[in-house]
């Protein structure tokens, strides 16, 4: 599958981190956790009753392991999202990384097929009932958004707690600034610092 480029300097779709709630604002697609059996948690349910939302059993017929639903337009106020989507990130807990990243490719190939949809929102896919740690699932899940996701894309993962945001944002925001780094080379004379392109590019393969 190709990876998400710009057609400049081939950088990928961003993938953030943040403390907080999702359904908090200004997302184009907020995507909701749920399992493939189907099933759904308590919090999920609330927010179902709160907005008044189609059910994953409603939206999606024959639900497997990370897939993610056809965009529903949000029925409530369009300033806090535009459509909701249901991704399965379990079957039976625990679940795994490649699971993790084939759900992100599911969720960033939706930024390709509907192009009023930029900012995704979710909350960290993989973990609770999925059992697996912050970094892992964080890691998981932005390798396969940025995949597939159109470069002008941005993941938003919600979760609580100070300590787990700046972990996150340490192990996704990691990768980026490494290749630029490596990319980078300084250069004595006239030139300066200068920055090898192509070396940027080819640890992204």
């Amino acid at each position: 599958m190709a990876r998400a480029t710009d057609g400049g300097f081939g950088l990928k779709a961003k993938v953030t981190a943040h403390m907080g709630d999702i359904f908090e604002g200004k997302a184009d697609l907020t995507v909701l956790p749920c399992g493939a059996k189907p099933s759904w948690s308590a919090s999920v349910d609330r927010w179902i009753d709160t907005f008044e939302l189609p059910t994953p059993k409603e939206l999606m017929k024959d639900i497997q392991l990370s897939d993610v639903s056809q965009p529903f337009p949000f029925p409530g106020p369009q300033n806090i999202t535009k459509y909701i989507a249901y991704g399965a990130s379990v079957l039976n807990d625990p679940t795994t990384p490649e699971a993790i990243k084939k759900l992100g490719e599911h969720i960033g190939s939706i930024t390709k097929s509907h192009g009023d949809i930029r900012i995704v929102e979710s909350v960290l896919l993989g973990t609770g009932y999925g059992k697996l740690s912050d970094l892992l699932a964080a890691k998981s899940l932005a390798d396969g958004f940025q995949q597939t996701a159109d470069p002008k894309a941005t993941l938003w993962i919600f979760m609580h707690g100070s300590d787990r945001v700046a972990a996150v944002r340490k192990e996704i925001e990691g990768g980026f600034l490494q290749r630029v780094f490596d990319a980078s080379y300084a250069r004595i004379g006239i030139g300066g610092v200068g920055f090898d392109l192509k070396k940027y590019l080819d640890r992204r393969r």
